[in-house]
């Protein structure tokens, strides 16, 4: 640990702080530098004995992070940085599973989890059991089967959505409570109620009810993707339940079409069998939701079996307020038997628009298997599966209706993404084939519906409409990766990068992006889309002499089915030239500005951030000492401030690392000295840390000229110091123009190369300011074993005299003090103003001459 002079550091160089450091003055007292908090967010949360596991690195301009895991419990620990100068949203993804955070500018958190694999749940459309489950309240579990439920019942699923949107969702259940009475089961995510349908008795031999099972259906909407949980409930006891099964659908059945076992919504009564619904009585009823297409009056085309002759059916109308509506009805004959089918027909009429169709029965002993209304059409295939299309045919069988002898393949629409095509061809009245050309360019990883409208004038329905149903691809679902060379040359204007396992959209030109350092040197003139799966990218570049990494980023939007940024790293090469240089000759100071800078890190004044470094290449003609001069704003004390780094050539060695005390947002002045070795080389000026308001600006470098000299009465000026304290804060400002050592603190100190030109006595006095509430000295002290200015960080001194600081009422008055005898010896040497007990300004000192050493 170092104290606050940087005692006892022996090496070459000023270190940068320990993570403690002692006072200096009291040995008691210690403080803590930030790091110790950053270290901090390892060793308290990182234990021996954890693993490191690999994570993306994010980069600078959002956020980066490691990650470890704990091999006993599997807890994942990961330490996140957010270095830029804006809060950061960022999300984590772990094993499938995800969570979002935001980390404040300049912040590092830690983030502690248990992992769980998402892989372990099931995809929602995939085959769910019990097992699957987590049930609570009541409820036993025997044979796969769930029993004992009622009204505090609760099925618990979490499953993966891939894919966001409508589903049908199929229940399988057993119902042995009382008659006549509707049971429903609901589908809801948290306190939302997604969707609910409704089961009756219709069991009544062999104490089988509680064992029958049929299925009912409803449709809900998932409006997200990811793991999500899914609950089911049962307000009601009197029904068992085994399975459940999601599987997109289409809710709306436009019409013409046809209605049928597969996509009610809600029932009463009514059981599924095969392919038909039994045990039907009177008013029960079918759920449907419609799109009419146009109004008109269409034919009602039922196939139905009935045993009874006053089967029939009322079909109502359901608006979006509940108003109810009779469309009309249909008597059945009977066909001798529910299990002799025939066809029915009846024309109504129809409103345009969405709404809910209601078939009600009129008598039991029917059995109903479906309704055309108009026309209709059904399709088959065998399984289309991505990248497998070309030539295969799907069937479209008409059901009501007859082709026209000549079908146009323009009223065929097929919504299919670029690469496919397809042709149209007649069989007979009623069958037709499409015959799949090519592929689909884009990547898919969800599979996708594709909308088939076939317009009534192929055949003959009513004019404006058209038939609809939809052809499923199932995608292959693989992951996307970015590839290309994995370092760029210096000054290479184009490189490729493709995609492995998915492709580009049509706008991702407008979605590539460089982060991180890189872009300093490197912006991205243009994209190129080569192809669905390559890009070309065009760079313009900026002197860099150093290898830079960079990242390329792909937003979702910019390639198919996309949901993460992808992201490749790369390695920018540096050029093999040195820099222009800037001549730093014997005699006028020259400015470093940061538009000379050859490599930087944003910037020193304009939005400042600790680590923001900028690097001059110097031609140094003459090696020697050389006083560095800037000028520092701040609103707060800022410790290890400013790091000073160089060496030949693009060496960035440490030299230097400086504090400053706290100047109340006022721009003051420092000076400091370097010895630097002739010959081209770097130096750099880093912001080590930083507080708001604290900025570095109008740098300037010039060679020490010689010794300041003293005989006789000398007066030498604050403007001819040659360094200073650099873990105690001190600034030059300027009061009544002229500048004085100002916002001291005790422990400061500046040096004074002097060449004393006489052995002998001096009086030392200086001018000084002070409206402190407590004592204040100014200490005289000679350097030791230094007849030339030599920076050493194990400097011993010898103490010259000590003068009182008296109170002079304000910080701008400043009095000459009392006198002080003091010995000096010939020759040059270099002597220290240093700060005892509380800060005080000074302007000047005078050293002026009494008598030699052998005077009485």
């Amino acid at each position: 640990m170092l104290d606050s002079k940087i005692a006892p550091h022996q090496w070459v160089g000023t270190p940068d702080p320990t993570m403690f450091v002692q006072d200096a003055n009291h040995r008691e007292k210690y403080w803590c530098t930030p790091e110790v908090y950053l270290i901090g967010q390892f060793t308290k949360y990182v234990r021996p004995g954890y693993e490191r596991i690999l994570s993306t690195n994010g980069n600078t301009s959002t956020v980066t992070n490691v990650a470890f895991r704990d091999p006993k419990t599997g807890k994942i620990i990961m330490i996140v940085a957010n270095s830029s100068g804006s809060a950061q949203n960022f999300k984590v993804i772990s094993h499938g599973t995800q969570f979002n955070a935001t980390l404040p500018a300049g912040n590092v958190a830690t983030y502690i989890w248990e992992p769980v694999d998402g892989n372990q749940f099931k995809n929602i459309t995939d085959d769910l059991t019990l097992n699957d489950a987590i049930i609570e309240g009541s409820g036993v579990i025997n044979n796969g089967e769930l029993g004992y439920i009622d009204s505090t019942t609760k099925v618990n699923y979490t499953v993966n959505v891939k894919q966001a949107g409508t589903y049908r969702v199929e229940f399988d259940v057993a119902v042995g409570g009382e008659w006549h009475k509707d049971f429903p089961v609901v589908i809801s995510q948290g306190n939302k109620e997604l969707g609910r349908t409704h089961a009756r008795r219709y069991v009544y031999w062999d104490n089988a009810e509680w064992s029958t099972y049929s299925t009912i259906q409803t449709y809900i909407t998932l409006s997200e993707t990811g793991l999500q949980n899914i609950t089911l409930s049962f307000p009601e006891a009197g029904i068992n339940f085994k399975d459940v099964r999601f599987i997109p659908a289409r809710e709306i059945q436009s019409l013409p079409g046809k209605l049928d076992t597969t996509n009610y919504f809600n029932k009463s009564g009514c059981v599924l069998e095969s392919e038909n619904f039994g045990f039907i009585d009177r008013d029960y009823y079918l759920d449907y939701k419609v799109n009419v297409l146009k109004a008109g009056d269409y034919d009602f085309d039922f196939e139905v079996a009935t045993s009874q002759n006053n089967s029939g059916v009322w079909i109502d109308k359901i608006d979006m307020n509940n108003q109810v509506s009779n469309l009309g009805e249909i008597d059945f004959t009977n066909t001798g038997g529910t299990n002799l089918y025939t066809h029915q027909i009846k024309r109504l009429h129809l409103d345009e628009g969405h709404y809910t169709m209601r078939i009600k029965f009129k008598a039991g002993e029917t059995n109903f298997k479906g309704v055309v209304i108009g026309q209709a059409m059904s399709l088959q295939s065998d399984e289309l599966i991505e990248r497998q299309l070309h030539g295969h045919v799907i069937n479209v069988h008409l059901i009501g209706g007859s082709f026209a002898l000549n079908l146009t393949k323009n009223a065929w629409h097929l919504n299919f993404p670029k690469g496919v095509d397809y042709e149209v061809q007649r069989i007979d009245d009623t069958n037709a084939k499409i015959v799949l050309q090519g592929e689909i360019e884009q990547d898919f990883d969800n599979d996708l519906s594709i909308l088939l409208k076939v317009d009534a004038s192929e055949f003959g329905g009513i004019v404006g409409t058209s038939l609809e149903d939809y052809i499923l691809i199932k995608a292959i679902d693989d992951i996307e990766t970015l590839t290309s060379m994995s370092e760029i040359p210096y000054h290479q204007d184009t490189f490729n990068m493709s995609i492995q396992g998915g492709t580009f959209k049509e706008d991702v030109i407008h979605h590539v992006t460089l982060a991180g350092e890189i872009t300093q040197y490197v912006t991205i003139q243009k994209v190129t889309k080569v192809s669905s799966r390559l890009l070309s990218i065009t760079l313009q570049w900026k002197p860099m002499y150093n290898d830079c990494k960079g990242t390329i980023i792909i937003t979702p939007d910019g390639y198919s089915d996309g949901v993460l940024s992808l992201e490749k790293e790369l390695i920018f090469k540096q050029t093999d030239q040195l820099p222009p240089t800037i001549p730093v000759g014997n005699n006028n100071p020259v400015d470093l500005t940061e538009s000379l800078a050859y490599r930087h890190k944003g910037s020193l004044v304009n939005q400042p951030a600790k680590g923001n470094y900028i690097d001059f290449f110097l031609d140094i003609q003459t090696a020697g000492k050389y006083t560095i001069y800037y000028d520092i704003t701040n609103t707060e004390a800022v410790a290890n401030g400013l790091k000073i780094s160089g060496g030949l050539g693009l060496a960035t060695d440490n030299l230097e690392s400086i504090s400053f005390h706290k100047f109340w947002g006022n721009e003051l002045g420092y000076w400091h000295t370097l010895d630097l070795k002739e010959g081209k080389q770097t130096l750099r000026f880093e912001m080590n840390n930083y507080n708001d308001g604290f900025k570095i600006d109008h740098i300037r470098i010039a060679k020490v000229q010689s010794a300041i000299e003293v005989q006789g009465n000398t007066t030498i000026v604050v403007n001819q110091l040659i360094d200073g304290s650099k873990t105690k804060g001190w600034g030059i400002e300027t009061k009544n123009g002229i500048a004085n050592i100002g916002c001291s603190e005790s422990g400061a100190y500046q040096d004074y190369h002097i060449n004393v030109k006489k052995d002998g006595y001096y009086q030392f006095s200086i001018n000084a300011a002070y409206n402190g509430g407590s004592h204040a000295n100014a200490i005289l002290q000679l350097i030791n074993n230094q007849t030339s200015y030599v920076k050493s960080t194990s400097q011993s001194v010898t103490e010259l005299g000590k003068v009182q600081i008296t109170q002079t009422g304000d910080w701008g008055n400043f009095v000459n003090s009392d006198k002080v005898l003091v010995k000096l010896s010939a020759g040059e040497q270099t002597i220290r103003i240093y700060d005892e007990g509380d800060g005080f300004n000074y302007r000047s000192f005078d050293l002026d001459y009494v008598k030699e050493f052998n005077e009485v």
